[in-house]
């Protein structure tokens, strides 16, 4: 598959009446980027006579007539109908806000043009790295959701999971579900509002729409903890709030007074102040905490807003168990620290600035312990999918703390484009290689990173993720690629990952940092301590080890393999599953120093 770059004229191209997204949506905002930037990726395209037909960027060259632009860039591909097919699902399926039914649509497009090549929607699946799972739910959102539950799905009016719940259903039943969803606003909530109001309906289909609205949000704010709800029935919800701090006020005085009527069963004359002893010193602290709340000189009042927000953001955590644990610890924390703070005045102004810094460190986004549980990966950027991806939260956190916005950041094993996405949120600049690009990311350089074209002390952070040695291939025995996952030994693999640190090392700016995501394994019976070793070698390298957080994620997509675990790749040790990688940080000298 030859291909070229060249400015095309936007009157010899043409449009393939293929796409799979049939409404294209915001084209003025583009348009007016585009006037002011230019096009910043070249579209697609393949010879046809003497034009030439859009595979990727039908969008980009709409918004460009628009913003009066009379060329374009663009890719020039020479691809049979198959190949430009297969091209144009996928990256609408990554790139493109496509709703579910769309991208079935297009994968039934795909199986009535091509029979020969796609003998069913498994093989689609392997075809365009999708889990067979998630292209069956598209292909039944395709094919038994009405056309108006269609409409208000593309419209963001009813969500992707509200429309799974009403497949079962005939069209007519769907449509009226459907329209009540919308009319009530029945949505929210991490169980979902909408599941409730379907069940409350099956058991009896017969009752009013509306109550059995109103009972699923009864329902909903009853059952759910308040840091859980998202449902827009503001004035039910701040009800619920108030009731909510009523109770802990009333839980505080009580427990206040308990306090009180320990300490005085234990002196003699309340009337006289005792002496305070070891003893009692505990007690009187308690007795007299109310009149330490109110000392205006304490930022209690300022601590109890903060320990609230810090409890209202942790409602937003999707993950159950994580939200669970961290909503227990965090409120227990602050008190804590509130308790040193009360019984030590002397130390109140040093410890007043710790906590602004901790609150800048909270606001900025960024983890305060060395274990990072990820919980549910993030979908904004690079590919689900993608075996072995790495979650945004990581690189996200990494960025936060090592770089500032500007800052370059090279990723020297990119797999489908994550740190990309990730600075580009950020507003850092981000450089990617990858020994094996993906078909779908155009921003990503085929590239070995044991030599990167950048100038020595260019980066201001290096992202690496290297494959975990042979745990996974990336790519096909045939390319004769020199891919770390092709090692076929240890020491092979640890060889091939010192030229890269090495690497890493020459193109860091002094003091700057590498950021080292990695995973120890097991291979046929024996640990493999892939960290220990990389750390080791990291530091013969020149670099300085500034320490490691423990990352956990939930569902990671490195244990599945064609929809069904790696048995034989789960890291076993002691009777010990291997569930964590390491994030490793290392520091570049100020002195040149290799070894």
């Amino acid at each position: 598959m030859s291909e070229s770059f060249c400015i095309i004229p936007t009157d010899s191209l043409e449009y393939s009446g293929r796409n799979p997204r049939q409404e294209i949506k915001n084209l003025k905002e583009l348009a007016a980027s585009i006037e002011e930037y230019g096009i910043l990726e070249p579209i697609i395209v393949k010879p046809v006579a003497d034009r030439f037909e859009i595979i990727v960027g039908e969008r980009r060259v709409k918004a460009a007539i628009i913003a009066g632009l009379r060329e374009v860039p663009a890719i020039v591909r020479n691809l049979t109908d198959q190949q430009a097919d297969e091209i144009r699902l996928v990256e609408n399926i990554h790139r493109e806000d496509l709703t579910d039914a769309e991208k079935g649509d297009a994968i039934y497009s795909l199986l009535e043009s091509y029979p020969e090549r796609y003998a069913n929607i498994r093989a689609i699946s392997e075809a365009i790295g999708v889990s067979y799972g998630t292209v069956q739910s598209w292909c039944a959102k395709s094919r038994r959701l009405s056309p108006f539950v269609q409409e208000f799905v593309a419209h963001k009016q009813l969500t992707e999971r509200a429309a799974q719940l009403l497949l079962k259903y005939d069209h007519e039943t769907q449509d009226k579900l459907g329209r009540a969803i919308v009319e009530f606003d029945i949505r929210g909530g991490r169980d979902g509002v909408e599941r409730r109001f379907i069940q409350l309906y099956d058991e009896n289909p017969v009752a009013d729409l509306r109550e059995l609205a109103d009972k699923a949000k009864e329902i909903q704010i009853a059952q759910v903890p308040l840091e859980q709800l998202s449902l827009n029935a503001r004035a039910e919800i701040e009800k619920i709030i108030e009731d909510r701090k009523e109770r802990a006020q009333q839980a505080r005085r009580k427990a206040r007074q308990r306090a009180k009527q320990k300490a005085m069963r234990k002196v003699p004359q309340p009337s006289e102040k005792p002496k305070i002893s070891r003893e009692t010193e505990s007690i009187l602290i308690m007795e007299d905490k109310s009149l330490t709340r109110e000392n205006p000189e304490i930022p209690r009042k300022v601590i109890e807003e903060k320990a609230a927000e810090i409890i209202q953001r942790l409602g937003e955590i999707e993950h159950p168990l994580q939200r669970e644990r961290m909503m227990r610890e965090i409120p227990r924390a602050m008190e804590g620290l509130v308790k040193r703070v009360d019984s030590a005045p002397e130390r109140r102004e040093l410890m007043a600035d710790k906590l602004n810094r901790l609150r800048e460190l909270e606001d900025e986004g960024i983890f305060l312990s060395t274990l990072w549980d990820i919980g549910k990966r993030a979908k904004y950027a690079g590919a689900r999918d993608f075996y072995g991806n790495c979650p945004p939260q990581i690189v996200e956190q990494c960025l936060l703390r090592l770089t500032k916005e500007g800052d370059l950041v090279v990723d020297p094993m990119a797999g489908s484009g994550t740190a990309i996405d990730v600075c580009d949120v950020l507003g850092r600049k981000c450089v990617a290689y990858d020994i094996k690009p993906p078909a779908w990311r155009n921003d990503i350089t085929q590239n070995d990173s044991r030599k990167m074209p950048l100038t020595d002390k260019s980066a201001d952070m290096v992202f690496l993720h290297p494959p975990y040695w042979d745990m996974v291939y990336y790519t096909r025995a045939d390319e004769k690629l020199r891919d770390l996952s092709r090692a076929e030994t240890l020491e092979g693999y640890l060889n091939m990952l010192r030229e890269v640190l090495l690497e890493c090392y020459r193109v860091l700016r002094d003091g700057k940092y590498l950021c080292l995501l990695l995973g120890d394994r097991v291979k046929k019976g024996e640990y493999v301590p892939l960290c220990r070793k990389a750390a080791n070698m990291a530091e013969d390298v020149g670099f300085s080890d500034k320490g490691y957080a423990v990352k956990f994620t939930q569902g990671a997509k490195s244990l599945e393999k064609k929809g069904r675990i790696i048995y034989a790749e789960v890291a076993y040790t002691q009777n010990l599953k291997i569930e964590h990688d390491l994030v490793m940080f290392f520091q570049k000298h100020h002195t040149t120093h290799q070894r």
